[in-house]
């Protein structure tokens, strides 16, 4: 008996589904503990400040130095702007812990205009939410130069290791609802999809001899000119599919590399699309490799490898030689 599983777009989105629905859900959980666990944003010190951690409070200060060139006593608390994707992120310094200071990574257009105004008089603290990344760029140490001792104790005094990103807590537990709709529709995409039955075939092999397709054939000659062609046509997908996966390992290694390095989902998305149409690619080549672990799926799947196809060529080849050869 041969199993075989019939690879049908339902089967596919169910699956999608599936696993994307998983995946929000562990997130989204693994989100809620964080979140519950979250420290105080003003009690951070070298000691609790490690990456991936949440933090939440209020920020009544942060550093900022006179705009040069304007002469009308304007100030600014932007370090620095970093474009990441389609988000732009403003730098702030602000002091935390035991004469520490930190800086805070904020994109929200709103949130960038209440830390600009909180060395005015009269302005109130600003409820912040953030998670601690490693720190994406270089501090930038030039910006603090000129500012008053009494106004900022040292650049040697920030915690230049790590920043806090801007986040959004609901956002995270959004994901939970997300997965369990996803669940929702990988459940009713299997309803729809029909009994299993359906999906895995068990069908009896029948072995066939290898002579077979040419035992009564009139032409053989003309039979063996189709096959070789046919051989040659095999081997140049194989070695294109080679030269295809090849090229591919640089692509797969920059995007690994994109995913490791970026700390935004922006970014680490475009990773991620580039290694799997990478992996796509050598998968492609693996699977017509001929090994026997890849022909069991290959054969699970209702199909065959190029290896494969080559090899019952070879043996249509050397079949119809031999009877060629009998008949003269």
């Amino acid at each position: 008996m041969q199993t075989t599983i019939q690879v049908s777009k339902k089967l596919i989105f169910f699956l999608l589904f599936l696993v994307s629905g998983i995946a929000f859900v562990i997130c989204g959980f693994c989100s809620l503990q964080k979140e519950r666990r979250a420290i105080d944003i003003n009690l951070i010190n070298k000691g609790n400040c490690v990456k991936g951690k949440y933090v939440v409070g209020n920020i009544s200060s942060c550093v900022v130095r006179k705009i040069p060139n304007l002469g009308n006593g304007s100030y600014s608390g932007v370090s620095q702007v970093w474009l990441v994707g389609a988000k732009e992120y403003a730098f702030f310094t602000i002091p935390v812990g035991e004469s520490n200071y930190i800086c805070i990574m904020v994109s929200d257009k709103d949130k960038v205009a209440e830390l600009e105004n909180l060395y005015k008089d009269g302005a109130t603290s600003i409820y912040f939410e953030g998670e601690i990344i490693e720190s994406p760029v270089d501090i930038n140490y030039k910006w603090y130069e000129g500012i008053s001792d009494k106004e900022f104790s040292g650049v040697e005094n920030i915690l230049t290791d790590y920043v806090i990103k801007e986040a959004n807590f609901e956002d995270y537990i959004k994901k939970i609802y997300i997965g369990i709709m996803l669940l929702v529709c990988a459940y009713l995409q299997y309803i729809s999809m029909g009994k299993m039955s359906d999906i895995v075939v068990k069908e009896k092999l029948v072995e066939k001899r290898a002579d077979y397709a040419y035992s009564n054939s009139y032409n053989k000659e003309n039979e063996l000119t189709i096959e070789k062609r046919i051989l040659l046509s095999l081997h140049k997908e194989l070695y294109e599919l080679k030269l295809g996966c090849l090229w591919r390992i640089p692509f797969f290694l920059f995007g690994l590399i994109m995913i490791k390095n970026n700390y935004y989902w922006e970014m680490k998305f475009v990773g991620i699309i580039i290694s799997g149409l990478a992996i796509k690619g050598m998968v492609r080549y693996i699977l017509n490799l001929g090994w026997k672990s890849t022909e069991w799926f290959l054969k699970l799947i209702g199909k065959e490898s190029i290896t494969n196809k080559i090899n019952k060529c070879k043996q249509n080849i050397i079949l119809l030689e031999d009877k060629i050869r009998l008949e003269k």
